[in-house]
């Protein structure tokens, strides 16, 4: 029976792969906490604080409450990149060849407005994890 740590000679064993990893996560976090200094997120910094306070999150530290608010607004943005190329391939119908002069313009497809629908949305933010079933119409109470 032997010490944790200590080798069959009573040396310690050290693990070197471990204390790199530390140090590049170090590393890391350093290199973002400079970045996070002149990021300004646009989703509101109040508004992470309040929500994370409502799940029990005392965060005092206002770089920690910036990355929670850059991260949130990363989620938000990939969440809605994907439901705007759904709802674009939803909406877009395969091209047919042209019957004459009625030709459709190049640049009118960009003027087109989506409309982001709720089962769009929520099939989206199922895939990355967030479960927004139950009644649509009416506010939990």
């Amino acid at each position: 029976m032997g010490i944790a740590g200590l080798g069959n000679g009573g040396g310690v064993c050290v693990d070197f792969e471990a204390m790199e990893e530390a140090e590049a996560l170090l590393n890391e976090a350093e290199q973002l906490s400079v970045v996070l200094e002149d990021f300004d997120p646009t989703f509101p910094v109040e508004l992470a604080e309040f929500y994370a306070k409502k799940q029990g999150i005392d965060a005092a530290d206002p770089a920690i409450l910036k990355a929670l608010a850059a991260a949130t607004q990363a989620f938000l943005s990939r969440v809605l990149a994907d439901a705007r190329d759904l709802t674009e391939k939803a909406t877009s119908v395969p091209a047919a060849p042209a019957a004459g002069p009625a030709k459709k313009d190049e640049g009118a497809k960009s003027e087109e407005k989506l409309t982001l629908h709720l089962d769009v949305l929520a099939k989206v933010l199922k895939e990355k994890g967030v479960n927004i079933s139950g009644n649509q119409y009416y506010p939990n109470v």
